[in-house]
């Protein structure tokens, strides 16, 4: 230990000494991990049971009297034993402590599971400090939609106001005591919770919630209203920034984001979520959001396990307004992911953030699952499909243009010739003309080297073979008929390409 090895080679006064007294100014340090600090200096095992049972006072003695060797033991533990009962405690460990390590993991456990639980320990005992962290994460994974983050707040703050509620036994009886506590505060005091003494020591919490993705929702108002926790005057401003979104939409004045601003995305998208339970085709919309006449589909197809994106217009069925813009601008990220049964990541997809500029009905896919994935599946949404004009004002025009470099799900820029890059595309089901004529697949492929007349190149191949089918049938028919033909060019999943041919 080279806390000994200071004091007894060092100038302490101790090291003369033959009873030496030690004092201990960590409280978490208990005798029962003196005991197993001091033999470990004796003997390099130690019992894992014993171990587990005394893991956060044993690393305060490790830490103490510097025992690398039995603080990484320590932290290795802790790695393979975060849990939803612990990983707070191990959290407030790792801060206190200095375990770098058990601090990223734990932090990337809760951002998965904070809202997939099902126990209320989380509830219980998250800082407000690592509430805030998690809440402006941009890899916080929503399950639904940002009024369930809404309702885990709730029952937290009503946590840290009655601490004597240490045992839950029905989270549904939880949830009509919390309704019925706030209501009686608001009685009490005349005013909303966070507006109150009490509850502004709260508030910073609450303000990481994005009310323009819940005010658009009247249950959602009304239960915002009935619980009386949020204050009026926070979601004024809201309602009047909606409202000029919502005229500047149906006015045709705002098409969608023109770029990617990742802070402003990450602080901005509509976070949605769900489990897809079995390997079954799903085809959905989140509720209790008001998209603006946008109406976004998420499909998942059993058969080629494809995650795909759809901005509806006339296929699907909807009961509100659907915006007709020809094409509308969308900024999105999608990811999937599987988890252990100890909440640990077994595997996930990421598109990373992507501008696309969806056509009427189009959909348009964006992550394959292969054999090895096992549901249940975890599909996580974050989406942005109009112009905040109050937040686009305070940027400066500069920095809009700069911005962050976009990023992609689009594999087809990792290949390396055009006609893998044309092949890999049509495989995903993206059509010659979206080729040719989308600036942003033009961008890409540019940047794979294709810089002089990339798009003439596709199109001559195109033509091409429109000609050679073209020669084909008039050897065959004669030349006395007039005809027009066009041409489809496809690649099925397995790499094999054909030609469809329309004769008319």
């Amino acid at each position: 230990s080279l806390y000994f090895k200071s004091m007894f080679k060092g100038d302490w006064s101790e090291k003369d000494q033959t009873v030496i007294k030690l004092t201990f100014p960590d409280s978490f340090i208990t005798s029962k991990a003196l005991d197993i600090v001091f033999g470990s200096m004796y003997r390099y095992e130690v019992d894992v049971e014993v171990l587990i049972a005394n893991l956060i006072p044993v690393i305060a003695a490790a830490r103490m009297f510097d025992l690398g060797g039995l603080l990484k033991h320590c932290e290795d533990t802790v790695l393979e034993t975060i849990n939803a009962e612990n990983v707070c405690i191990y959290y407030d460990a790792s801060q206190r402590y200095g375990l770098t390590e058990v601090s990223k993991k734990c932090f990337s456990w809760l951002e998965r599971n904070m809202l997939l639980c099902k126990t209320l320990t989380l509830a219980k005992y998250l800082t407000k400090e690592l509430l805030i962290n998690l809440l402006q994460s941009p890899n916080l994974a929503v399950m639904q939609v940002e009024m369930d983050i809404y309702n885990f707040l709730k029952i937290w703050l009503y946590f840290q106001m009655c601490n004597e509620h240490s045992e839950v036994s029905c989270p549904k009886s939880l949830i009509t005591d919390t309704q019925k506590y706030f209501q009686c505060m608001q009685k009490k005091t005349k005013t909303c919770f966070l507006s109150s003494e009490e509850g502004l020591q709260y508030a910073d919490v609450f303000k990481c919630l994005r009310f323009e993705n819940m005010l658009g929702d009247a249950k959602c108002i009304l239960l915002l209203e009935k619980d009386a926790i949020v204050p009026q005057n926070w979601l004024m401003p809201v309602y009047q920034s909606q409202w000029k979104s919502m005229l500047s939409v149906y006015n045709g004045e705002d098409t969608g984001p023109k770029q990617i601003v990742e802070d402003l995305f990450y602080k901005q998208a509509c976070r949605c979520g769900r489990i897809l339970e079995t390997d079954t085709r799903y085809c959905w919309r989140w509720t209790g959001l008001f998209s603006f006449g946008i109406d976004i589909i998420l499909i998942y197809n059993n058969r080629t396990k494809i995650l795909s994106v759809k901005r509806n217009t006339y296929s699907q069925p909807c009961n509100f307004a659907v915006c007709l813009q020809s094409q509308r601008a969308v900024v999105l990220r999608l990811k999937a992911f599987t988890i252990k049964t100890n909440g640990e990541e077994l595997k996930a997809l990421d598109t990373g953030i992507l501008l696309w500029n969806f056509h009427t009905d189009e959909e348009l896919p964006l992550l394959t699952l292969d054999d090895t994935w096992t549901f249940p599946v975890k599909a996580h949404l974050k989406s942005k499909h109009r112009i905040d004009w109050s937040q686009t004002e305070k940027i400066p025009p500069e920095q809009v243009v700069a911005g962050k470099k976009p990023k992609t799900m689009l594999d087809f820029v990792q290949r390396k010739s055009l006609n893998e890059i044309v092949s890999g595309m049509a495989t995903d089901r993206i059509s010659i003309r979206a080729i040719t004529r989308n600036q942003f697949i033009c961008d890409a492929i540019k940047k794979e080297g294709y810089e002089n007349g990339v798009m003439k190149l596709i199109n001559a191949d195109f033509h091409n073979k429109k000609n050679q089918m073209v020669s084909e049938i008039v050897s065959k028919i004669g030349k006395e008929r007039k005809f027009s033909i066009s041409v489809d060019e496809f690649t099925t999943v397995r790499r094999r390409r054909f030609f469809r041919r329309n004769l008319q």
